[in-house]
């Protein structure tokens, strides 16, 4: 009897040890799970419901496109991202316009004026950026330029030994030019007669002529 009252308090005792040794394990690691950080929502899946939400649906645009293909291609990935941050931060932007509209009607202020007021101060900041009339460049025409140019140089008369010469020099160029002219005319200009009646005289006083200089005694006694 003793020894079996000693072997059942001592498995009492062991069962008593391991189970506060359970107990104290799930304590560690209940702390150890309350500790520990929890992932955020991914990026992909929130750049995809962002973009369905903006499209209404069914036209969601590129960004349901994308989600269509490879989900390992980090470029499309990114670009998707930048898509999804531009259009954030232009809800942002609305949002906090229409905000501080609201907060300006429960103040009591006059939202019209706020906005006279902006305008105006935007007016000021222009009006350093704006060049004074007398520092401004005027544009000019190339006729207007050059005859400014003309009219400020004097004119200096040339004395008549000058003009002499330069009516000489050009009455001698034409007379050059003219026998040019004559000099390359081919030999059927010349031939081609304007009369027939006068070629055929001219050509007996030509002929008449060349008999007399070649044969000069034959006329001797016609002179006598």
């Amino acid at each position: 009897m003793e020894n079996s009252m000693q072997q059942k308090k001592k498995n009492f005792r062991k069962r008593s040890y391991e189970e506060e040794r359970r107990l104290v394990l799930e304590e560690v690691k209940f702390l150890q799970k309350q500790r520990k950080r929890k992932s955020g929502i991914p990026a992909l899946t929130t750049a995809l419901q962002s973009g369905a939400a903006a499209g209404g649906g069914g036209g969601g645009g590129g960004l349901t496109k994308v989600s269509e293909k490879n989900d390992g291609d980090a470029e499309k990935d990114e670009l998707v991202l930048q898509d999804t941050f531009a259009q954030e931060t232009a809800v942002l932007v609305k949002i906090q316009y229409y905000v501080e509209q609201e907060l300006a009607k429960k103040k009591g202020k006059n939202i019209d004026v706020t906005d006279q007021v902006e305008n105006e101060l935007k007016r000021a900041e222009d009006e350093l950026y704006t060049i004074p009339e007398h520092l401004k460049v005027k544009k000019q025409n190339s006729e207007e330029s050059s005859t400014q140019w003309t009219t400020g140089i004097a004119e200096i008369q040339l004395p008549i030994e000058y003009k002499l010469k330069n009516i000489e020099e050009t009455e001698a160029a034409k007379k050059l030019l003219q026998e040019k002219r004559l000099m390359g005319r081919t030999k059927l200009e010349f031939s081609i007669p304007s009369s027939y009646s006068a070629d055929y005289f001219q050509r007996g006083r030509d002929y008449a002529e060349k008999l007399r200089r070649e044969h000069p005694e034959l006329y001797k006694d016609r002179g006598s």
